[in-house]
Protein backbone atom coordinates (compact mmCIF):
# COMPACT_ATOMS: atom_id res chain seq x y z
CA UNK A 1 0.00 0.00 0.00
CA UNK A 2 1.51 3.31 -1.04
CA UNK A 3 1.63 6.44 1.11
CA UNK A 4 0.69 9.04 -1.49
CA UNK A 5 -0.33 9.56 -5.10
CA UNK A 6 0.73 12.33 -7.49
CA UNK A 7 -1.96 14.44 -9.14
CA UNK A 8 -1.03 17.34 -11.43
CA UNK A 9 -2.90 20.64 -11.10
CA UNK A 10 -3.85 20.26 -14.78
CA UNK A 11 -6.18 17.46 -13.67
CA UNK A 12 -8.80 20.13 -12.94
CA UNK A 13 -8.49 21.89 -16.30
CA UNK A 14 -7.75 19.11 -18.80
CA UNK A 15 -10.27 18.20 -21.48
CA UNK A 16 -10.26 14.64 -20.16
CA UNK A 17 -11.72 15.60 -16.78
CA UNK A 18 -13.59 18.88 -17.31
CA UNK A 19 -16.46 17.14 -19.07
CA UNK A 20 -16.88 14.54 -16.34
CA UNK A 21 -19.70 14.63 -13.83
CA UNK A 22 -18.75 15.40 -10.24
CA UNK A 23 -18.99 11.74 -9.23
CA UNK A 24 -16.90 10.54 -12.16
CA UNK A 25 -14.31 13.24 -11.49
CA UNK A 26 -14.11 12.18 -7.85
CA UNK A 27 -13.66 8.55 -8.90
CA UNK A 28 -10.90 9.59 -11.34
CA UNK A 29 -9.12 11.45 -8.53
CA UNK A 30 -9.59 8.44 -6.28
CA UNK A 31 -8.07 6.10 -8.87
CA UNK A 32 -5.01 8.33 -9.16
CA UNK A 33 -4.45 8.70 -5.43
CA UNK A 34 -6.04 5.74 -3.64
CA UNK A 35 -4.03 3.27 -1.53
CA UNK A 36 -4.92 0.53 -4.04
CA UNK A 37 -3.25 2.23 -7.03
CA UNK A 38 0.20 1.02 -8.12
CA UNK A 39 3.08 2.38 -10.17
CA UNK A 40 1.70 1.23 -13.55
CA UNK A 41 -1.87 2.46 -13.05
CA UNK A 42 -3.29 -1.04 -13.57
CA UNK A 43 -4.64 -2.91 -10.59
CA UNK A 44 -7.55 -4.92 -9.27
CA UNK A 45 -10.19 -2.83 -7.51
CA UNK A 46 -13.38 -4.53 -6.27
CA UNK A 47 -16.52 -2.38 -6.13
CA UNK A 48 -16.70 -2.81 -2.37
CA UNK A 49 -13.40 -1.00 -1.83
CA UNK A 50 -14.64 2.03 -3.76
CA UNK A 51 -18.04 1.98 -2.07
CA UNK A 52 -16.44 1.86 1.37
CA UNK A 53 -13.80 4.52 0.74
CA UNK A 54 -16.14 6.99 -1.00
CA UNK A 55 -19.27 6.12 0.98
CA UNK A 56 -21.16 5.28 -2.22
CA UNK A 57 -23.74 2.70 -3.12
CA UNK A 58 -22.85 -0.03 -5.61
CA UNK A 59 -25.04 1.52 -8.30
CA UNK A 60 -23.17 4.82 -8.01
CA UNK A 61 -19.84 2.99 -8.30
CA UNK A 62 -20.99 1.24 -11.50
CA UNK A 63 -22.31 4.47 -13.03
CA UNK A 64 -19.10 6.39 -12.31
CA UNK A 65 -16.90 3.64 -13.77
CA UNK A 66 -19.11 3.52 -16.87
CA UNK A 67 -18.63 7.26 -17.40
CA UNK A 68 -14.84 7.03 -17.02
CA UNK A 69 -14.84 4.22 -19.59
CA UNK A 70 -17.05 6.19 -21.99
CA UNK A 71 -14.83 9.29 -21.70
CA UNK A 72 -11.64 7.31 -22.28
CA UNK A 73 -10.09 7.93 -18.86
CA UNK A 74 -9.89 4.29 -17.80
CA UNK A 75 -10.84 0.75 -18.81
CA UNK A 76 -12.33 -1.57 -16.21
CA UNK A 77 -13.39 -5.19 -16.53
CA UNK A 78 -16.50 -5.51 -14.37
CA UNK A 79 -15.96 -9.27 -14.13
CA UNK A 80 -12.35 -9.48 -12.96
CA UNK A 81 -12.42 -5.96 -11.40
CA UNK A 82 -9.12 -4.97 -13.04
CA UNK A 83 -8.79 -1.32 -14.03
CA UNK A 84 -6.25 0.54 -16.19
CA UNK A 85 -5.84 4.34 -16.17
CA UNK A 86 -4.90 5.08 -19.76
CA UNK A 87 -2.57 8.05 -19.27
CA UNK A 88 -1.17 7.01 -15.88
CA UNK A 89 2.32 6.20 -17.18
CA UNK A 90 2.44 9.55 -18.97
CA UNK A 91 1.67 11.33 -15.72
CA UNK A 92 3.83 9.04 -13.56
CA UNK A 93 6.92 8.10 -15.55
CA UNK A 94 9.18 5.23 -14.53
CA UNK A 95 12.24 7.04 -13.18
CA UNK A 96 14.96 4.38 -12.98
CA UNK A 97 15.78 0.75 -13.85
CA UNK A 98 14.77 -0.59 -10.45
CA UNK A 99 11.30 0.89 -10.88
CA UNK A 100 11.24 -0.59 -14.37
CA UNK A 101 11.88 -4.09 -13.02
CA UNK A 102 9.11 -3.64 -10.45
CA UNK A 103 6.76 -2.42 -13.19
CA UNK A 104 7.46 -5.48 -15.36
CA UNK A 105 6.68 -7.75 -12.42
CA UNK A 106 3.37 -5.94 -11.90
CA UNK A 107 2.47 -6.45 -15.58
CA UNK A 108 3.01 -10.19 -15.14
CA UNK A 109 0.19 -10.17 -12.56
CA UNK A 110 -2.33 -8.68 -14.99
CA UNK A 111 -4.45 -11.46 -16.56
CA UNK A 112 -4.11 -11.87 -20.32
CA UNK A 113 -7.90 -11.77 -20.56
CA UNK A 114 -7.96 -8.14 -19.40
CA UNK A 115 -8.86 -6.12 -22.54
CA UNK A 116 -6.48 -3.25 -21.76
CA UNK A 117 -3.36 -5.37 -21.20
CA UNK A 118 -1.99 -4.79 -24.73
CA UNK A 119 -2.23 -1.02 -24.27
CA UNK A 120 -0.58 -1.30 -20.85
CA UNK A 121 2.34 -3.36 -22.15
CA UNK A 122 3.04 -1.07 -25.09
CA UNK A 123 2.87 2.08 -22.97
CA UNK A 124 5.15 0.62 -20.33
CA UNK A 125 7.64 -0.33 -23.04
CA UNK A 126 7.69 3.26 -24.26
CA UNK A 127 8.35 4.39 -20.70
CA UNK A 128 11.22 2.03 -19.83
CA UNK A 129 12.92 1.34 -23.18
CA UNK A 130 15.62 3.88 -22.32
CA UNK A 131 16.71 1.58 -19.48
CA UNK A 132 16.89 -1.60 -21.57
CA UNK A 133 20.68 -1.92 -21.27
CA UNK A 134 20.41 -1.72 -17.48
CA UNK A 135 18.15 -4.77 -17.09
CA UNK A 136 19.32 -8.35 -16.78
CA UNK A 137 18.97 -10.07 -20.15
CA UNK A 138 16.34 -12.57 -19.03
CA UNK A 139 14.10 -9.82 -17.62
CA UNK A 140 14.27 -7.55 -20.64
CA UNK A 141 14.08 -10.36 -23.21
CA UNK A 142 10.99 -11.80 -21.56
CA UNK A 143 9.27 -8.42 -21.57
CA UNK A 144 10.43 -7.69 -25.13
CA UNK A 145 8.81 -10.94 -26.29
CA UNK A 146 5.49 -9.79 -24.83
CA UNK A 147 5.89 -6.38 -26.45
CA UNK A 148 6.65 -7.96 -29.82
CA UNK A 149 3.49 -10.03 -29.63
CA UNK A 150 1.34 -6.97 -29.09
CA UNK A 151 3.28 -4.91 -31.66
CA UNK A 152 2.55 -7.59 -34.24
CA UNK A 153 -1.11 -7.42 -33.36
CA UNK A 154 -1.04 -3.67 -33.92
CA UNK A 155 0.70 -4.02 -37.29
CA UNK A 156 -1.77 -6.65 -38.47
CA UNK A 157 -4.79 -4.65 -37.32
CA UNK A 158 -5.16 -2.50 -40.45
CA UNK A 159 -5.01 -5.50 -42.77
CA UNK A 160 -7.62 -7.38 -40.75
CA UNK A 161 -9.84 -4.30 -40.65
CA UNK A 162 -9.77 -4.09 -44.44
CA UNK A 163 -10.69 -7.76 -44.70
CA UNK A 164 -13.58 -7.32 -42.28
CA UNK A 165 -14.90 -4.34 -44.22
CA UNK A 166 -14.93 -6.41 -47.41
CA UNK A 167 -17.08 -9.01 -45.63
CA UNK A 168 -20.18 -7.38 -44.04
CA UNK A 169 -20.99 -8.65 -40.57
CA UNK A 170 -24.74 -8.58 -41.05
CA UNK A 171 -27.38 -8.14 -43.69
CA UNK A 172 -30.05 -5.44 -43.97
CA UNK A 173 -32.46 -4.89 -41.11
CA UNK A 174 -35.35 -7.33 -41.05
CA UNK A 175 -37.58 -5.31 -38.74
CA UNK A 176 -37.25 -1.86 -37.13
CA UNK A 177 -38.39 -3.36 -33.81
CA UNK A 178 -35.59 -5.97 -33.73
CA UNK A 179 -33.37 -5.79 -30.61
CA UNK A 180 -30.35 -4.23 -32.29
CA UNK A 181 -29.75 -2.08 -35.37
CA UNK A 182 -29.49 -5.25 -37.47
CA UNK A 183 -29.35 -8.36 -35.28
CA UNK A 184 -28.85 -11.16 -37.78
CA UNK A 185 -28.37 -14.70 -36.53
CA UNK A 186 -24.80 -16.03 -37.00
CA UNK A 187 -24.45 -19.47 -38.53
CA UNK A 188 -24.47 -22.21 -35.92
CA UNK A 189 -26.35 -20.19 -33.27
CA UNK A 190 -29.86 -20.99 -32.07
CA UNK A 191 -32.34 -18.09 -31.89
CA UNK A 192 -33.23 -18.79 -28.28
CA UNK A 193 -29.72 -19.55 -27.00
CA UNK A 194 -28.70 -16.98 -24.42
CA UNK A 195 -25.01 -17.83 -24.23
CA UNK A 196 -22.41 -15.09 -24.27
CA UNK A 197 -21.82 -14.16 -27.92
CA UNK A 198 -18.93 -15.59 -29.91
CA UNK A 199 -17.62 -13.87 -33.01
CA UNK A 200 -20.13 -12.95 -35.68
CA UNK A 201 -19.33 -15.97 -37.83
CA UNK A 202 -19.50 -18.46 -34.96
CA UNK A 203 -15.72 -18.94 -34.70
CA UNK A 204 -13.54 -18.34 -31.66
CA UNK A 205 -12.37 -14.73 -31.11
CA UNK A 206 -9.24 -13.77 -33.02
CA UNK A 207 -6.04 -13.78 -30.97
CA UNK A 208 -4.84 -10.79 -32.99
CA UNK A 209 -6.21 -7.39 -32.17
CA UNK A 210 -8.57 -5.61 -34.56
CA UNK A 211 -10.42 -2.34 -34.76
CA UNK A 212 -14.20 -2.23 -34.85
CA UNK A 213 -15.10 -2.10 -38.57
CA UNK A 214 -16.39 1.23 -39.84
CA UNK A 215 -19.63 -0.39 -41.03
CA UNK A 216 -20.14 -2.45 -37.85
CA UNK A 217 -23.70 -3.37 -36.90
CA UNK A 218 -24.76 -5.33 -33.84
CA UNK A 219 -24.90 -9.09 -34.52
CA UNK A 220 -28.12 -10.79 -33.54
CA UNK A 221 -26.46 -13.16 -31.05
CA UNK A 222 -24.97 -10.23 -29.16
CA UNK A 223 -28.37 -8.62 -28.82
CA UNK A 224 -29.97 -11.88 -27.68
CA UNK A 225 -27.31 -12.20 -25.00
CA UNK A 226 -27.98 -8.66 -23.73
CA UNK A 227 -31.74 -9.24 -23.54
CA UNK A 228 -31.23 -12.50 -21.65
CA UNK A 229 -28.59 -11.09 -19.30
CA UNK A 230 -30.53 -7.93 -18.36
CA UNK A 231 -34.27 -8.73 -18.12
CA UNK A 232 -35.15 -5.08 -17.62
CA UNK A 233 -33.73 -4.11 -21.02
CA UNK A 234 -35.92 -3.71 -24.10
CA UNK A 235 -35.09 -3.87 -27.79
CA UNK A 236 -34.85 -0.07 -27.78
CA UNK A 237 -32.35 -0.18 -24.91
CA UNK A 238 -30.12 -2.68 -26.72
CA UNK A 239 -30.34 -0.66 -29.94
CA UNK A 240 -29.32 2.53 -28.13
CA UNK A 241 -26.38 0.84 -26.39
CA UNK A 242 -25.24 -0.64 -29.72
CA UNK A 243 -25.23 2.82 -31.30
CA UNK A 244 -23.20 4.24 -28.40
CA UNK A 245 -20.83 1.25 -28.51
CA UNK A 246 -20.20 1.71 -32.23
CA UNK A 247 -19.73 5.48 -32.00
CA UNK A 248 -17.35 5.14 -29.04
CA UNK A 249 -15.03 2.55 -30.57
CA UNK A 250 -15.03 3.93 -34.11
CA UNK A 251 -13.98 7.32 -32.69
CA UNK A 252 -11.06 5.80 -30.75
CA UNK A 253 -7.57 6.14 -32.19
CA UNK A 254 -4.35 4.20 -31.76
CA UNK A 255 -3.83 1.18 -29.56
CA UNK A 256 -6.86 1.77 -27.37
CA UNK A 257 -9.10 1.05 -30.35
CA UNK A 258 -7.62 -2.43 -30.93
CA UNK A 259 -9.27 -5.34 -29.12
CA UNK A 260 -8.56 -9.06 -29.08
CA UNK A 261 -12.13 -10.05 -28.29
CA UNK A 262 -14.91 -7.72 -29.43
CA UNK A 263 -17.74 -9.90 -28.06
CA UNK A 264 -16.15 -9.66 -24.59
CA UNK A 265 -15.81 -5.89 -25.05
CA UNK A 266 -19.54 -5.72 -25.84
CA UNK A 267 -20.39 -7.74 -22.74
CA UNK A 268 -18.29 -5.45 -20.53
CA UNK A 269 -19.90 -2.42 -22.17
CA UNK A 270 -23.38 -3.71 -21.36
CA UNK A 271 -22.45 -4.53 -17.77
CA UNK A 272 -21.03 -1.05 -17.23
CA UNK A 273 -23.99 0.60 -18.96
CA UNK A 274 -26.74 -1.12 -16.95
CA UNK A 275 -29.40 1.57 -16.43
CA UNK A 276 -30.71 0.03 -13.22
CA UNK A 277 -32.48 -3.01 -11.78
CA UNK A 278 -35.35 -4.71 -13.53
CA UNK A 279 -38.86 -3.45 -12.70
CA UNK A 280 -40.28 -4.84 -9.46
CA UNK A 281 -43.53 -6.81 -9.75
CA UNK A 282 -46.49 -6.22 -7.46
CA UNK A 283 -45.53 -9.23 -5.33
CA UNK A 284 -42.33 -7.45 -4.32
CA UNK A 285 -39.85 -9.78 -6.04
CA UNK A 286 -37.50 -8.71 -8.80
CA UNK A 287 -39.47 -10.18 -11.71
CA UNK A 288 -40.65 -8.45 -14.86
CA UNK A 289 -44.07 -6.85 -14.78
CA UNK A 290 -46.80 -8.27 -17.02
CA UNK A 291 -46.14 -5.55 -19.59
CA UNK A 292 -42.40 -6.26 -19.43
CA UNK A 293 -42.96 -9.97 -20.04
CA UNK A 294 -45.21 -9.22 -22.98
CA UNK A 295 -42.54 -6.94 -24.46
CA UNK A 296 -39.84 -9.59 -24.01
CA UNK A 297 -42.05 -12.24 -25.60
CA UNK A 298 -42.82 -9.96 -28.53
CA UNK A 299 -39.12 -9.28 -29.08
CA UNK A 300 -38.40 -13.01 -28.93
CA UNK A 301 -41.06 -13.74 -31.57
CA UNK A 302 -39.65 -11.02 -33.81
CA UNK A 303 -36.15 -12.47 -33.54
CA UNK A 304 -37.30 -16.00 -34.24
CA UNK A 305 -38.99 -14.80 -37.41
CA UNK A 306 -35.86 -13.12 -38.73
CA UNK A 307 -33.85 -14.83 -41.50
CA UNK A 308 -30.61 -16.63 -40.69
Amino acid sequence: MRDYGKVFTSFWTSETTRDLSDKARLLALYLLSSPHTNMIGCFRLPDGYVAEDLNWGMETVAEAFAELFEKGFATRDSGSKWVFIHAFLSWNEIENPNQGISAIKLVDQVPDSFPAKPALVLRLHDSIARFSDKFRAEIWNGFATLVKRFRNQEQEQEQEQEQEQEKPLVGPAADPEAPGPDMQQPQGETPTGAKAPATTDGTQPSRRGTRLPADWQLPRAWGEWALAEFPGWTAETVRAEAEKFGDHWRAKAGRDAVKLDWPATWRNWCRNARPGPAPVAAGGDNRLSSAGRQTAEAVKRLMEGMPS
